[in-house]
C-alpha cells in the first residue's frame, strides 16, 4: 500500500469499501432490495470505469475516449443521485409504464442504459452490449417485422422506464444475484487463496498426480478443478495453475500446445465445479425454486466425471508418448509439509456446506465461512491472514466481481427485452415445431444454441437468453426443469473451449505462445467427454442423484464406462495404437450406453470390456515375443 500512487490509494479503498459493504448486508441483512441493488450497481459502473484502459491509436484519439468515459461516469452517478432523491416517488408513488417519464427522466434514464453497456464492451468486448442493443431495437421496431418476430412496438419512454426505473430490466433479478450472493461467494475465495489454499492445492496435486503418467498435466487438470471449487472463472483458474504446471508439462514432454489445451479445459470446469459454480448456479436457484445446496448436490456427479473424462484423455496421450511423471527433488516430504501445514483451509470450505446443508441462507452461510477463515488461518503461520492480507483479498474480491456485475446488468437488459415483448414463448413454440416432438431434436438444437450463445457472451446472459428462450420448449417436451436448466447450464460454461471462439484456450495459448486456433481444437478434442455428460444425465437422472441408489449407480456406472470408450476412442490408443475398426468399436459402445434401454447398455458394456481385453491380450502377447527375441 505504501508503494501505491493517491489515485491507486484511492480506487484500492473503493474497491474494500465495496467489499466491506457487501459483507456487512450479508452479516446483518440486505437494504430494501431496490436500494440495494442501486448501490451495488454504482460500486460496480464505477470501479469498472476508473479500472478501464482508455485505447487509441493517438493522443487525440485517447484523449476523447477518456472524455467520453468520464462523461458517462458523471452521468451515471446523477442517475443514481436523483433516483435516491426521489426514491419515494420513483419506487412507490409513480406508477411505471402508467405514468410515463418526463424528459429529465427520460435523458437521466438514457445516460444509465448507455454507460451499463460501455461498462461492458470496457471489461468483456462487444459481444454482449451488441446483443443488448439489438435486444432494445427489437423492441422498438417489432411492428415492422414479420412472422414469428412480430410483435406492437415499444416507446424509448417504456423502453427506458423498463430499462432503469423498475425492477423488470437492469434492476431486475440478474443484478439481484450478484447484490445479495455472488461478490460474497467471490470474496470468499479471495480469502482462502490469500490464506494459502493455492498452494495447499498444488501440494495436493503433486503428491496425488505429480508421479504419475503424464502427471503435470494431470496435476494442471486436478489443480485447477479444485481451484475452480472457490473460483467460478475458467481464464483465473488457468492462469493461476498455469504459471507453476508448464513448465512442468514442458520438461515431461508434453508440447506446448496441448499443455495449453489441458490447462483450458481444466480450467473451464471451474464453472461447474462445487461448492462456488458462479452466478448461474444462483441464478438457476431464482428461476427454478430449487434450493442452491440442491443445485450444488446435483452438480457433483457431472464435474467429477467432467474431470475423469480429461484425465483419461491425459492418460491416453501419456500412454502413447511414453510419458512419465516428473521426479520432484524429496518429493514426498516437500508436498506433504506443504499439504499438511495448510491441511485446515479444507474447513471454510466443509464449514460453508454444513451450513447451506442446514437450510441456512447463502449469505449467512458464506460470510460466516468468511470469518471462520480468519480464525482458522491463526493455526499456522502460514495461513495466518494480517491486515495486508486481509485489505487485498478485500481488494481482489470486488476487482474480481466487476466482470460479473457488467455481465448480469446487460443480461438484465435481455431480461426486460424479452419479457416486455413476449419472444421467448414465441421461440419456444418454433423450437418445438422444429424438433416435431423429438426430444433428441430439441437437445441438440439446445446444445448447439448453448454454445453458440457461450462463445460470445459471457455464461450468465448465455444462460438467462436460454431460460427465455429454449428452456420452456424442453420442459414442454417433458424434460423436468432441473435438468432442462442443467444442460443449458453444462453447454453454456463449455462453450469456453469449443472451438472457433474457445476463450479460455485463446487465453492459455498466450500463456506459452501456441497458435490460439489449434490450442482451440486440442481443447476440444480432449475434452470431448464433456459434451457428452449433459445427455447422459438428461436420460439417466441419477447422475444428478436423483432417483433410487441403484439408479444412481446405474448412472454413475454407465458415465464411467463412457467416458473411458469416448476417451480410448478419441485417443485411438490404450497399450497400443488402435486399428479404425477398433477405435469404431469403442464409439459404438458409447453411443449404446448413453441410450435409455437396458439390453444396449449391456452390448456397450460388453464392447468396450471386449475391445481392452483384446488390446490387453495382444500387448501382452508382444511383450512375450520381444523377450524371446532378447
Amino acid at each position: 500500500m505504501a508503494n501505491k500512487s493517491p489515485q491507486q490509494l484511492f480506487l484500492a479503498a473503493l474497491l474494500v469499501l465495496m467489499s466491506l459493504f457487501h459483507l456487512w448486508t450479508g452479516t446483518f441483512g440486505s437494504l430494501e432490495p431496490l436500494i440495494q441493488r442501486l448501490i451495488h450497481i454504482g460500486f460496480g459502473i464505477t470501479l469498472l470505469m476508473f479500472t478501464s484502459p482508455v485505447l487509441g491509436k493517438n493522443k487525440v484519439t485517447r484523449a476523447a475516449g477518456q472524455s467520453v468515459k468520464w462523461a458517462l461516469l458523471v452521468a451515471f452517478l446523477f442517475y443514481l443521485a436523483y433516483f435516491f432523491s426521489r426514491y419515494e416517488y420513483l419506487s412507490g408513488i409513480r406508477y411505471p409504464y402508467i405514468i410515463p417519464l418526463d424528459q429529465p427522466q427520460l435523458i437521466i434514464g438514457t445516460a444509465m442504459v448507455i454507460a451499463v453497456l460501455d461498462s461492458s464492451r470496457r471489461c468483456l468486448g462487444w459481444s454482449l452490449p451488441v446483443v443488448g442493443v439489438v435486444f432494445i431495437l427489437y423492441a422498438m421496431a417489432g411492428k415492422y417485422l414479420p412472422g414469428l418476430l412480430y410483435h406492437s412496438g415499444y416507446s424509448w419512454n417504456i423502453i427506458i422506464d423498463n430499462l432503469a426505473f423498475t425492477t423488470d430490466g437492469i434492476l431486475g433479478i440478474a443484478i439481484s444475484i450478484t447484490a445479495s450472493y455472488v461478490v460474497l461467494f467471490v470474496i470468499f475465495g479471495c480469502f482462502l487463496l490469500q490464506a494459502g489454499f493455492g498452494d495447499l492445492l498444488l501440494n495436493l496435486t503433486m503428491g496425488l498426480a505429480g508421479r504419475f503418467r503424464g502427471g503435470p498435466a494431470k496435476m494442471s487438470v486436478v489443480a485447477t478443478g479444485l481451484m475452480g471449487m472457490v473460483n467460478g472463472s475458467a481464464v483465473a483458474c488457468a492462469v493461476s495453475v498455469g504459471s507453476f504446471t508448464l513448465p512442468l508439462m514442458a520438461k515431461t514432454g508434453y508440447d506446448k500446445e496441448f499443455s495449453a489445451a489441458a490447462l483450458a479445459v481444466g480450467g473451464s470446469g471451474g464453472q461447474i465445479m462445487p461448492p462456488v459454480m458462479g452466478a448461474q448456479a444462483f441464478l438457476m436457484s431464482q428461476f427454478t425454486g430449487i434450493p442452491y445446496i440442491d443445485i450444488v448436490k446435483m452438480s457433483f456427479f457431472p464435474a467429477v466425471f467432467y474431470y475423469i473424462g480429461i484425465l483419461l484423455g491425459l492418460d491416453v496421450e501419456a500412454r502413447k508418448k511414453g510419458l512419465k511423471g516428473v521426479v520432484f527433488e524429496e518429493f514426498q516430504v516437500s508436498w506433504k509439509h506443504g499439504a499438511l501445514v495448510r491441511l485446515h483451509l479444507v474447513a471454510p470450505l466443509l464449514i460453508l456446506v454444513w451450513l447451506l446443508s442446514k437450510g441456512y441462507t447463502p449469505m449467512f452461510a458464506v460470510v460466516y465461512s468468511i470469518f471462520s477463515i480468519v480464525l482458522l488461518g491463526f493455526i499456522r503461520k502460514e495461513t495466518r491472514l494480517t491486515l495486508s492480507k486481509i485489505l487485498k483479498a478485500l481488494e481482489d474480491g470486488a476487482l474480481m466481481s466487476l466482470s460479473v456485475i457488467s455481465a448480469t446488468a446487460v443480461a438484465g437488459v435481455i431480461i426486460g427485452m424479452v419479457t416486455m415483448t413476449g419472444i421467448g414463448e414465441r421461440l419456444s413454440l418454433a423450437i418445438l415445431t422444429l424438433a416435431g416432438g423429438s426430444v433428441v431434436l430439441a437437445l441438440i438444437f439446445t446444445m448447439f444454441v448453448s454454445i453458440l450463445l457461450g462463445m460470445g457472451l459471457p455464461t450468465v446472459p448465455a444462460y438467462i437468453v436460454q431460460v427465455s428462450m429454449i428452456i420452456p420448449a424442453l420442459v414442454k417436451l417433458g424434460i423436468p426443469l432441473y435438468i432442462a436448466h442443467m444442460f443449458a447450464i453444462y453447454f453454456a460454461c463449455i462453450s469456453m473451449i469449443t472451438p472457433p471462439v474457445a476463450i479460455a484456450a485463446y487465453a492459455t495459448a498466450g500463456l506459452v505462445g501456441g497458435n490460439p486456433s489449434r490450442v482451440g481444437w486440442k481443447a476440444f478434442k480432449l475434452g470431448f467427454v464433456a459434451y457428452i455428460i449433459p445427455f447422459i444425465f438428461v436420460y439417466h437422472p441419477g447422475l444428478l442423484l436423483k432417483g433410487t441408489i441403484f439408479e444412481i449407480g446405474y448412472a454413475i456406472f454407465l458415465a464411467l464406462t463412457i467416458s473411458l470408450a469416448i476417451g480410448v476412442g478419441i485417443g485411438g490408443f490404450w497399450n497400443r495404437a488402435l486399428s479404425l475398426w477398433e477405435r469404431a468399436l469403442y464409439f459404438v459402445s458409447a453411443a449404446l450406453l448413453i441410450t435409455t434401454s437396458t439390453p444396449f447398455n449391456i452390448i456397450g458394456a460388453a464392447f468396450l470390456f471386449f475391445g481392452l481385453f483384446l488390446q490387453s491380450r495382444q500387448a501382452t502377447r508382444w511383450r512375450m515375443s520381444l523377450s524371446v527375441k532378447q
